[in-house]
């Protein structure tokens, strides 16, 4: 059951040239609704370690709360053409929902629009068993 209404909001830092995402409660920003068990902190970090390959390192769950905060940083990744490859790892991701599936096929659709790709990296057992049930597994490189 829904219990109430946070607002969350990604904020970018730049820690030891890496620029981080952090997604928290906020007084302004996107707006998800959160159940009465779900601790109210950070549900997903995204690390950007930016290059011709840039790696996104994600930390926590990635659902249609913080699925946006994903595409946004994806979206301006994508943007930048001195880019030929993104790689998200996985490794610190704690839950996968057909959100950010979306948000995998959305990217790489648009990467390999302009001759760019996507990799997913060190997907967790069960992550991968969703890749290879949606066929995603076959059409994304994971590594």
């Amino acid at each position: 059951m829904i219990a109430d209404l946070v607002i969350l909001r990604a904020s970018p830092v730049l820690v030891n040239s890496r620029l981080e995402f952090r997604h928290r409660a906020a007084d302004v920003g996107r707006f998800a609704f959160v159940s009465d068990d779900v601790a109210r902190t950070a549900l997903l970090d995204l690390v950007v370690d930016p290059g011709p390959i840039t790696t996104i390192s994600l930390t926590g769950d990635l659902d249609p709360a913080t699925a946006p905060l994903l595409d946004d940083a994806l979206g301006t990744i994508v943007a930048d053409e001195a880019v030929g490859r993104v790689v998200l790892d996985l490794a610190g991701l704690s839950f996968l929902d057909s959100s950010g599936l979306r948000s995998f096929v959305t990217a790489r659709e648009a990467l390999s629009g302009r001759g760019a790709d996507l990799a997913l990296r060190r997907p967790s057992a069960n992550i991968r068993r969703l890749l290879d049930i949606t066929g995603l597994g076959e059409v994304i490189d994971v590594e």
